[in-house]
């Protein structure tokens, strides 16, 4: 009796390669999100963007870039600023997910299955796959991203993105 043997993937360059594509999606679809709160900033403060940005670039970190645009609209309606920290707890989860994926170890476990035959003129199928994943250990817990995890953070921020440009839109025609 023969044995078929089907690999992963039968190019040894492209293996993996959707997985690691995935882990440069999130991280470059939330960098977007940090790109436009510069945006955001001008438009609560309704001066032009580059102004804004000249203010906005001497803000490092997160934090205090988040923390300036909420001072900029402490004294907007209750609407606005419902909306803000809405915000402001998806763009820190945002931030959290990309930072555990961007520092996480990559990890690669291989997986064979094999598919036997009752009929002695079928050969038997061995499947050969690898699953990928990133690891991160935090303090308490370890934390685990897979492709399709990896996959749906990006959509996660994507939507993130187009709501926060809505809102920067809506802050301008105020």
């Amino acid at each position: 009796m023969s044995t078929i043997v089907h690999h992963e993937n039968d190019d040894p360059e492209n293996s993996g390669l959707n997985f690691y594509a995935a882990i440069g999606r999130v991280v470059t679809s939330y960098q977007l999100i940090e790109d436009h709160l510069n945006e955001t900033f001008s438009a609560a403060l309704a001066i032009p963007d580059s102004k804004g940005e000249a203010i906005f670039g001497l803000a490092r970190g997160l934090d205090f870039k988040l923390d300036a645009i909420s001072a900029v609209l402490a004294d907007e309606d209750a609407n606005l600023k419902t909306q803000w920290e809405s915000f402001r707890i998806k763009i820190r989860n945002a931030a959290a997910a990309r930072n555990q994926i961007a520092h996480a170890t990559p990890r690669e476990r291989g997986k064979t299955v094999i598919v036997r035959s009752v009929d002695p003129d079928v050969p038997h199928q061995i499947f050969r796959g690898v699953k990928r994943e990133l690891r991160k250990s935090l303090p308490k817990k370890e934390v685990i991203w897979d492709e399709t995890l990896m996959r749906a953070e990006c959509k996660r921020s994507s939507h993130l993105l187009r709501e926060l440009v809505d809102f920067s839109k809506a802050l301008r025609e105020r």
